[in-house]
Order: C-alpha cells, then sequence, then structure tokens
C-alpha cells in the first residue's frame, strides 16, 4: 500500500514539474497532502521527493534531508524548507489491544494539541510499510456527567488508540509495533479555490513551492551554486537543517516554512495576527546583523517590484539543538512563509494565492523570468478535495 502511495506522489509531482516548462502548473497534490511525516519518520515521504525530482540527480543524506544542487561557485545559496509535522508514536500496547502513544516533540506545540486529537481517526504506519487505519479514543459526552473524576482529555497521557484488535497479540498481528509513528487520516482537503486547511498546512505550502520552484531552477539566471533542501526533523531541534548547514555551508540562505513571532514584551498586550490571503510574510531577525539587514531590504524591494504584499514580522530564529554545538546560519539569513491561521491543529488554514505570491518572489530572488500565465502557478490549483 505505501509503495503505491510513494509511487503516485512521485508520479504527480514528476508531470508537474515536466508541465512547468510548457507553462503548465496543474498538481494533483491529494496523495502529496496526505502521506504523513511525522517528525523522525519522514523517510517514505523523502524517498517519494527523491523519485519525483530524480531527473534534478538529488542527493539524499542519512537523515533522510533530499536537495538538488545547480550551478557553481560562490555565492552559495540555499533556499530550504522543513517536510515534517508533530504527531505520535506507539509508546505501549496493553494486553487489551489498545496503544498508548508518546508525542513528537515532546513539547506540545500549542496548548490544545492532546486535546484536538481526541476521538479522531488516525493512521499508523508500520515498518513493513502497512498503514493501520485506527482511531483515537474518546469519552461518550452522554455518559460523562455520571463519571466521577472522568478523564479531561486534555493530555497525552490519556490518549488511547484503537485499531479493532482484542489483544497485544492481535496488534501485533497487524504489523504494529512500539515506535511506529500514528498520525491523524485527516490530509490537507481545499476550501473552494482560494484556500486548504488540515494538519501540516504550513510545511505542505513550502514544500510545494519549492518543489515548483525546481520545476524552473534551470531558467535562474544568477551566478553561483543555488541549493534547494528538503529537511528533516526540524520540530526535533532542527537536526535535518543542522546537518545540512555543516555539509554545504552557504553564504546566504532563505528557510521558507512556519514563521514563529518573537511575543511581546507584555503578556497581555494583544498582537493582531496576519491573515491568510494578506501577503507573504519575512521573519525579520530583533536584533539582526548588517548581512541579514541588507538581505531582508533586498528580498522587500524584490516584492514591492513584484507587487507582492509583504508583511514583515519580528521573528524567533529557527531552534537548532543537539548535543554537539549547532552549525551557524550564515549573516545573509531570512525566513518567508505565508500567514495561517490556526497553526498546528488540524483545522490550519492557509490561502493559495499567498503560496503562490511567495513561490514567485522565490522564482525573483533566483532571477527567473514570471511565466506567461501571471504571478507564480497558482499553489492548490490542482488539488483535490478528499478526506
Amino acid at each position: 500500500m505505501r509503495t503505491f502511495v510513494r509511487t503516485a506522489i512521485a508520479a504527480a509531482i514528476f508531470f508537474s514539474l515536466a508541465g512547468r516548462g510548457t507553462g503548465q502548473s496543474n498538481l494533483d497534490q491529494a496523495l502529496l497532502n496526505k502521506m504523513p511525516a511525522v517528525t523522525g519518520h519522514e523517510q517514505a515521504l523523502s524517498k517519494a521527493l527523491a523519485e519525483a525530482l530524480k531527473d534534478f540527480h538529488p542527493t539524499t543524506a542519512n537523515l533522510a534531508n533530499v536537495y538538488v544542487t545547480v550551478g557553481s561557485g560562490a555565492p552559495q545559496r540555499l533556499i530550504a524548507t522543513a517536510i515534517d509535522m508533530p504527531g505520535y508514536v506507539v509508546s505501549q500496547i496493553t494486553g487489551d489491544g489498545y496503544m498508548r502513544v508518546q508525542r513528537l516533540p515532546q513539547a506540545a506545540p500549542n496548548p490544545v494539541f492532546d486535546s484536538l486529537s481526541f476521538a479522531q481517526p488516525v493512521v499508523v504506519a508500520t515498518r513493513n510499510s502497512k498503514e493501520v487505519p485506527g482511531v483515537f479514543a474518546g469519552l461518550s459526552v452522554h455518559l460523562a456527567p455520571g463519571r466521577p473524576n472522568p478523564p479531561k482529555m486534555n493530555h497525552v497521557e490519556d490518549l488511547y488508540v484503537d485499531i479493532g484488535a482484542k489483544s497485544a497479540e492481535e496488534v501485533r498481528a497487524a504489523g504494529v509495533d512500539v515506535l511506529d509513528p500514528v498520525s491523524l487520516k485527516q490530509g490537507i482537503v481545499a476550501l473552494g479555490n482560494n484556500g486548504r486547511a488540515g494538519p501540516g498546512t504550513g510545511e505542505r505550502t513550502g514544500c510545494e513551492a519549492l518543489l515548483r520552484l525546481v520545476g524552473r531552477i534551470r531558467e535562474s539566471k544568477v551566478i553561483g551554486t543555488t541549493t534547494v533542501a528538503f529537511v528533516t526533523q526540524q520540530w526535533l531541534g532542527g537536526r535535518g537543517l543542522n546537518r545540512l548547514l555543516t555539509e554545504i555551508h552557504p553564504d546566504e540562505m532563505v528557510l521558507v516554512g512556519r514563521i514563529a513571532p518573537v511575543p511581546p514584551a507584555d503578556k497581555d498586550t494583544k498582537v493582531e495576527e496576519p491573515k491568510p490571503g494578506s501577503g507573504v510574510l519575512l521573519g525579520a531577525a530583533a536584533e539582526a546583523k548588517e548581512g541579514a539587514k541588507s538581505f531582508e531590504a533586498q528580498l522587500k524591494e524584490l516584492a514591492e517590484k513584484e507587487q507582492i504584499p509583504l508583511q514583515i514580522v519580528t521573528a524567533m530564529p529557527p531552534r537548532i539543538v543537539g548535543f554537539a554545538r549547532a552549525a551557524a546560519l550564515p549573516e545573509r539569513f531570512a525566513q518567508l512563509g505565508v500567514p495561517l491561521r490556526w497553526p498546528v491543529t488540524p483545522a490550519e488554514t492557509a490561502a493559495n494565492e499567498d503560496g503562490s505570491r511567495l513561490e514567485r518572489l522565490l522564482e525573483s530572488y533566483l532571477e527567473i523570468s514570471k511565466p506567461s500565465g501571471g504571478l507564480g502557478s497558482g499553489i492548490g490549483s490542482g488539488v483535490s478535495t478528499t478526506t
């Protein structure tokens, strides 16, 4: 089953990339948006990306990073996006056939992450490439009021997965074992022609923008070397990004993905969040070096030239932690993303127009001419609404 899904995703991406050269921009994203990639367990998606990009001779690192490099010489520029998303792994199989889970990452991305997982359909990805359907147990709203001290359904310790097994032996007979990743079955769905919603929308928007960018990378007129990368384990301390930085040592870098605003000094201060449809976000460091400031100014100037709405947000730098010393970000560093509503929830929402604007800004950065169809290629134009 999983081999079929990987092949189908690779085919969809390949024909999309091939179509860019002839002015076609339709990408059937349904399968791509359904494939889970719990942080630390991105190998299946990485393999599908590598297969889809095989004409560009991608490199796959041992942390499952996938990247394409074109050009030669200086400057060395890097455009990267993360492909992983938060989820769970099986931590215990009970004697009566249920599974308990541990969260990945262990720190909850937001206060309601676990609460919104209760009573939701899930998929358990096994080590023999099967996808076993299940569901997180949930309390009956009719029976709960009569119970003394019922579970509050707001903590990972209260989460149990049911795959229909009656014993631990039946669970293992289905191919499920401890440490197998668990993710919500719901993928990303279209909201008419204007947007999309679902878990991992922020990651998939960046992923699709870079996939389309690779489709036109050979049209780039900039001098030097350009690497476009799909990195893993960003939710686990940026391990994939750290590995990539130690391998290629870029002179300048654009990280495409989630923009984490710096919280206000006064926690009671209400900050207006950018809304989907309002343009591209540029994450600026609170204390940026001169190189970063000039790079941010360059991207802002490109956005103005292309008439792309751009909002500058004071943002946290990407988190890179580990046992060894973390690799340093280049001085010329910037973050780009799109506004998200209800981030890191099953209802995370983004506007297709913002994805197209982001794609066009990246093309302009690489001196790729505007396509004849207008702004960008219309990310989401080929999305199928599936559940």
